[in-house]
């Protein structure tokens, strides 16, 4: 078991994840992890690295961050506006409440597996791939510290 939250088996499952979710689909998903939200507000601070993983750049502006402060023991999603207002309506309450049982019930990494099913479900749907796509953004966690 790692110092951290996720096994190292656990990150690779979830590298694993992103990697299927984004193979029929122009979309892009990542996830951050990081000790502490660094502010009060859970969701700006995911805003926040969104714009500093430069997110907002992708060309159809599809892409998709799960982000989580580990310590504090919270998450936001945050999805570009191509997605999000294409998405069922409720699409993005279900899965945030969907994500929290899976917190409550200790299964961090399933859970995020399965956030990233379900996006990349929705992403293949709506903006299904293309011969001339490119993935435009890392599939890597990226984050700070032990997590």
């Amino acid at each position: 078991m790692s110092k951290g939250l996720f096994t190292p088996e656990e990150k690779l499952e979830i590298v694993r994840a992103i990697k299927e979710a984004e193979l029929d689909t122009s979309g892009d998903i990542k996830v951050h992890f990081e000790k502490t939200t660094k502010r009060p507000d859970t969701f700006g601070r995911a805003l926040h690295v969104f714009a500093d993983l430069n997110m907002h750049h992708t060309a159809n502006r599809n892409a998709v961050l799960i982000y989580l402060a580990t310590q504090d023991k919270k998450f936001a999603i945050v999805a570009d506006k191509g997605i999000h207002s294409i998405v069922p309506q409720g699409f993005w309450t279900h899965l945030k409440k969907n994500l929290e049982n899976q917190f409550k019930s200790d299964r961090f990494a399933e859970g995020i597996q399965e956030a990233i099913f379900l996006i990349g479900q929705q992403m293949k749907h709506h903006f299904p791939y293309f011969n001339n796509d490119d993935n435009e953004l890392s599939n890597e966690i990226s984050g700070d510290g032990d997590w």
